[in-house]
């Protein structure tokens, strides 16, 4: 039997906590950049068991190390993180009942001998994608997928990404109109086309300092060129990748709310659903190219802004406790705001 230290050299190696010895380990289901999940049974009972392993890999363990300067201090930063994990799995617990949310069963943490953590999270199983919708109705009226027969809409829209991403929208919200989502994506697009203007402007003035005469326009700045601008503080790996989140120091507040060029294409292709923080992030770019006599002023104007295309966006409005927009609104209150989200971005990975 493997010793539970070597998990790094056999990832597809996982055993249970003894105190659900009760469950058998069938199969794993499914993998992600948080961890895999595995299929339990128990009796005629099923669960689905999401494992995360704190460093996720061998690579991040040595990054961390080498970030944190010495070992005791890679420890206290790995148990507060297990602390902010558990703290989220006992708020879903008060979710239970919430027929919209997965439901969470139990949990176990365990701390491995030689450095680092595995948490468990056993959770309901939940029906795949393609039996939910050939077992329920679809409604009449719901764009185009209103179909008499479950097994035509499976077949003639699942292969069309922007309609699937409506039903999943439209299942989330129990039928909900998706205007509020639309929305969030138009905002997203009008964003994203007063950043290209921006920014070709800005690299058309660098050329023009270095006497290249060399005018961009909007329609030529890529979302590479985007990204480097907004991220020009985080470094780089050798294929030209922004590093990995999880090298960050600001990796526990930030999570990974970068806007990578990654990023700006699935949103764009609408692989990836539009959030707060690619709106924040570009609505915050563009107020840094502003000029204000009083950056004050610049922060009221950019919170009235950007809380009412939040709301039109169906999202909350800025909340100052969430460490990132706290940081967004402190870097307006500065001299010179996206040279200082750069530096202290740029900071965080030395």
């Amino acid at each position: 039997m493997l010793m539970k230290e070597e998990f790094y050299q056999n990832t597809d190696y996982i055993e249970l906590p003894e105190a659900w010895s009760d469950w058998k380990l069938t199969e794993r289901i499914g993998t992600g950049s948080f961890g895999d999940v595995y299929l339990t049974v128990r009796g005629n009972e099923k669960s689905a068991v999401k494992v995360i392993r704190i460093p996720s890999d061998e690579a991040e363990r040595s990054a961390l190390l080498t970030e944190t300067k010495n070992e005791d201090s890679a420890r206290q930063y790995l148990k507060d993180l297990v602390e902010n994990y558990t703290r989220e799995i006992q708020a879903m617990y008060s979710l239970r009942d919430n027929p919209h949310i997965v439901r969470i069963e139990d949990h176990y943490i365990e701390e491995l001998q030689t450095f680092g953590y595995r948490l468990y999270i056993r959770m309901e199983l939940l029906t795949s994608l393609k039996d939910h919708i050939a077992g329920r109705s679809v409604t009449e009226g719901f764009g185009e997928l209103s179909v008499r027969n479950h097994q035509d809409a499976l077949r003639a829209h699942l292969d069309d990404r922007s309609t699937l991403i409506d039903y999943l929208i439209y299942l989330n919200n129990s039928g909900e109109s998706t205007e509020k989502q639309r929305s969030a994506y138009e905002h997203f697009c009008g964003l994203l086309e007063l950043t290209r203007v921006e920014v070709a402007r800005m690299n058309s003035e660098d050329l023009a300092a270095d006497a290249v005469r060399k005018y961009y326009r909007p329609e030529e700045i890529t979302s590479a060129d985007i990204e480097q601008v907004i991220c020009s503080g985080i470094p780089v790996t050798k294929n030209g990748n922004l590093q990995k989140a999880s090298s960050s120091l600001l990796s526990k507040q930030f999570h990974n709310f970068r806007l990578s060029r990654q990023r700006i294409d699935g949103v764009l292709k609408k692989q990836l659903q539009v959030d707060r923080y690619d709106l924040i992030t570009l609505e915050f770019f563009l107020y840094s190219q502003k000029e204000y006599e009083f950056p004050e002023d610049m922060l009221r104007d950019f919170m009235d802004d950007m809380n009412r295309i939040l709301r039109e966006s169906g999202l909350k409005e800025l909340h100052a406790v969430n460490p990132y927009e706290a940081f967004v609104l402190m870097c307006l209150l500065s001299e010179v705001p996206l040279a200082t989200y750069a530096d202290v971005w740029e900071m965080s990975f030395s």
